[in-house]
């Protein structure tokens, strides 16, 4: 994975910060470098374009500003301000910020900005005069927090980091360290820079899109209180009230996953009869089983049930998360498969749903159209694997599902999902580049690049956009920096469709040669022979670099697949 470059511009010392980001960073596999501002000259650093910040060239910002350096005067002094004075002083402050937004946006095109929420101190001048007076803090705060969500959804590559529920969730009490303001400017105590710490690791995760694609899930005493086998249907606790009320809340925040993209499967030791007469019949059962891409319910041992559930979803192990709560068999998914993200859960069934909430492993910064139909996606993959059994070869299986393919070029509605793709797609991925979306942005507005992107729709529905081609002409050769194609596409010939359309785009235009490249990693091998496959030939004794010419040869698009290019 390349090296991170961020940069974190505070408003008051945080100098033992970098102490605890290296660990944090590290136990995400995240390589950063980090330039940090001296405290309270983030505006120096942001206006001044000779400063450090920008001969360091970060492409993630984080702007920390704390609510009493921003609106100190209504923090230090609320009554000075009249009440009709305050929502300008608010409105200017904003301003001023917003205007060193605009400045970084303008110097860094390319780089991303986080910008804190402001926090109002609950311990202030006000006491009971807070709600119910015209002098009230939380007002102005929320008035200020207001316009800068206002600004991050307007503005591309501007993040807010919602810092006040950071601080409520752990308490302003354990957050702020009166001490260390007076001792050192700084405001926070070391459990909140730890946590801090953590906060930043998770949100430069998520900007990489390195979230977790499946939740797996055990079945007794997971997601119903009590034994199944020995209690019956009519006997595990599941309801409305009791500790059957804890197993249908995380039953609700699961659901909730699974309706922002992530996909659920089981994996429980259980007589299979039963367990699905729960999730169809079971009236206080909020999952049922069409919210399940992939089910393994018997007595195999966990491990290999989680190997055929990655199989079956042709997803890689790495992009799973285990939740049990045995402890054992935890242990054992861990120890047979390092890559799964094993959770225990806490042995109180009133900890499950706080322990999912917490859990960073799905977090992202935005959804696109195929994340809220990713699972209703994938029930129409469990249809197309019925359609293949049913048929004796593979070319019938083909023709039968009527497959449509459009290629069409990057817009400001595909450059999300383009990007997404880049970053999340391994298996088939021929060199495993990987885009923000300001870096599509700035390759589709370069004359001498294309961005492709391919939707696929069949008889059994749409699967949106799967693939992205990126070319980069060079004169008479056009190569191909990047091809690759979502997992639930793979092994439908779709691959020669799209390479039948970049080279006969490519042919029109004047190349002469198509040049195409092939990275290894570990999960790429599945491309390995994709180019000599498809008639290129070898420029290198590695199988790195490969060539076709356009001029003598072309590839040819299966028949059984309709294929539109649309400007």
């Amino acid at each position: 994975m390349t090296e991170i470059r961020a940069a974190i511009l505070c408003s008051f010392n945080l100098d033992t910060l970098p102490r605890y980001l290296g660990p944090a960073l590290a136990r995400k596999n995240l390589p950063a470098r980090f330039h940090f501002g001296g405290f309270g000259q983030y505006r120096q650093e942001i206006l001044d374009d000779r400063s450090d910040l920008y001969a360091f060239g970060p492409e993630f910002v984080f702007l920390f500003l704390d609510g009493q350096d921003v609106l100190a005067d209504l923090c230090q002094r609320p009554f000075d301000l009249a009440p009709e004075e305050r929502e300008a002083y608010v409105d200017e402050s904003y301003g001023e910020l917003k205007g060193l937004v605009d400045v970084l946006a303008r110097r860094l095109p390319e780089a991303v900005l986080f910008v804190h929420t402001l926090a109002a101190p609950p311990l202030n001048s006000l006491g009971l005069l807070e709600f119910n007076s015209a002098f009230g803090l939380r007002d102005a705060f929320a008035r200020f927090n207001g316009s800068l969500a206002a600004l991050a959804r307007a503005r591309e590559r501007v993040y807010l980091l919602d810092y006040e529920s950071l601080v409520g969730y752990h308490g302003y009490k354990n957050w702020f360290d009166p001490r260390m303001w007076t001792l050192g400017r700084m405001r926070l105590g070391r459990m909140a820079v730890e946590s801090l710490a953590d906060y930043y690791a998770t949100v430069l995760s998520a900007a990489r899109g390195a979230r977790k694609k499946v939740l797996v899930l055990d079945l007794d005493d997971t997601l119903w209180g009590g034994v199944l086998g020995a209690e019956g249907p009519g006997g595990i606790l599941l309801g409305t009230d009791g500790i059957g009320l804890a197993f249908r809340e995380f039953q609700q925040e699961i659901l909730n996953l699974h309706r922002r993209g992530i996909l659920l499967a089981i994996n429980s030791k259980n007589n299979p009869e039963e367990a699905l007469e729960v999730f169809d019949q079971h009236p206080a059962m909020v999952l049922r089983r069409e919210h399940f891409a992939g089910m393994r319910i018997n007595w195999q041992d966990k491990a290999s049930n989680m190997r055929e559930l990655a199989q079956g979803l042709n997803l890689g192990l790495d992009s799973f998360v285990f939740m049990d709560d045995s402890p054992v068999e935890c242990e054992w998914v861990s120890s047979q498969i390092p890559d799964v993200t094993v959770v225990q859960l806490p042995e109180d069934p009133a900890l499950y749903r706080d322990t999912l909430l917490r859990l960073d492993a799905f977090a992202s910064f935005g959804l696109t159209e195929e994340d809220l139909r990713r699972g209703k996606l994938y029930q129409e993959q469990t249809l197309r694997r019925g359609l293949r059994e049913s048929v004796p070869t593979l070319e019938e299986f083909y023709e039968a599902l009527n497959m449509r393919a459009l290629v069409t070029r990057a817009s400001d509605l595909t450059v999300s999902r383009i990007a997404q793709l880049t970053q999340k797609t391994n298996q088939f991925n021929l060199t495993t580049r990987r885009y923000s979306e300001a870096e599509v942005r700035s390759l589709v507005s370069r004359p001498d690049w294309e961005v492709f992107g391919l939707s696929l729709t069949d008889k059994f529905g749409d699967s949106g956009l799967v693939g992205v081609g990126i070319l980069a002409r060079e004169g008479e050769t056009a190569r191909i920096d990047t091809l690759l194609l979502s997992c639930r596409v793979m092994g439908r010939t779709i691959e020669t469709a799209f390479l039948a359309f970049l080279a006969e785009w490519a042919a029109h235009r004047g190349a002469r040669l198509m040049v195409g490249e092939y990275i290894a990693t570990k999960k790429n091998g599945p491309v390995e022979r994709l180019y000599e496959a498809h008639g290129f030939e070898p420029m290198d004794s590695q199988g790195h670099m490969w060539r076709f010419g356009l001029e003598s040869h072309d590839v040819a698009c299966p028949e059984y697949i309709d294929l539109e290019y649309r400007e």
